[in-house]
């Protein structure tokens, strides 16, 4: 059977990066992601984003910044415990450069360290 984990072609990390949709944050269009892979990221966020919706995202990570476009291939409602209300999976037109994803596991494992 196949399953989105099968159709996978790039491998998934997890890592945070900062990502506003089409604008900014002063708009309420933005997200952290829970996970990335050189060619998408799932998102989590507070704005409702339909399945298919082109999106123009900037990309924030510790030194990094990048303007990337996909389009919504899913869109998942969290349990209402959560801060964010929804997951939202982008597929990106061309790949994430390395020191994106490296910047942005960085960052999650400094949230997983004990203090």
């Amino acid at each position: 059977m196949d399953t989105p984990e099968n159709k996978r072609s790039s491998t998934r990390h997890v890592g945070i990066a900062v990502v506003t949709f089409d604008a900014n944050e002063s708009d309420g269009r933005y997200g952290i992601t829970r996970n990335l892979s050189e060619k998408g990221l799932l998102i989590a966020t507070r704005t409702r984003i339909e399945v298919g919706e082109r999106l123009t995202l900037t990309i924030r990570a510790p030194g990094v910044e990048l303007r990337a476009e996909g389009h919504v291939l899913r869109v998942e409602k969290t349990d209402p415990s959560e801060p964010w209300p929804f997951r939202v999976a982008v597929a990106l037109d061309t790949p994430l450069p390395a020191v994106l994803i490296e910047a942005s596991e960085v960052l999650a494992e400094t949230f997983r360290r004990p203090t």
